[in-house]
């Protein structure tokens, strides 16, 4: 498994850190494009986390200063292309750290995250439920429900199943946001 994580330390170090190493602010990336590099799958999208807005903020101006096309602004997040890749920055309150950040995520197999330092995390059974695509559930009820089920939906669709007990979590954490 060190072997593994040192060679995401080194892909992501010399590709998707690469792109914001000139700003000098504490950032990381997280979710998805990271559990794709275990699964050698292409990422969607290239995820960038920030202690607070104004880092956010000022990693937009930097990346549309560097030629990133600006698409469209959301409440939390923004999202820009360059090179055919999909690269969205986030701040999300009272997440200040990467651990912080990968608590509030939905499933295990999304929660990891890798900074600037190259510091690796991830949720204990993020490993685990990756090697058998299975998704465990982690409390989430700040999504709007069209799209929590337009992302099962997606996972189901890409291979991850879900067992009985995790779906009843997800549904009650759905509920909750009605």
């Amino acid at each position: 498994m060190r072997s593994k994580i040192q060679d995401l330390k080194t892909h992501f170090q010399n590709t998707h850190l690469k792109v914001l190493k000139d700003l000098n602010v504490y950032y990381w990336v997280a979710g998805g494009s990271i559990r794709d590099f275990f699964l050698g799958r292409e990422p969607k999208d290239i995820d960038f986390y920030f202690s607070s807005s104004i880092d956010r903020r000022r990693a937009m101006h930097f990346l549309t200063e560097n030629d990133f096309e600006f698409i469209r602004s959301y409440h939390n997040h923004d999202v820009l292309i360059k090179d055919n890749v999909r690269y969205e920055t986030f701040h999300n309150q009272g997440d200040a750290t990467p651990k912080e950040c990968i608590e509030n995520f939905d499933f295990t197999i999304c929660s990891c995250a890798l900074d600037n330092k190259l510091e690796f995390s991830c949720h204990d059974d993020f490993f685990k439920d990756l090697k058998g695509l299975h998704l465990t559930r982690i409390p989430q009820t700040g999504r709007p429900v069209s799209t929590a089920c337009k992302r099962l939906k997606k996972l189901l669709n890409n291979g991850y199943d879900i067992d009985r007990q995790n779906l009843i979590k997800w549904l009650s954490d759905v509920e909750k946001t009605l």
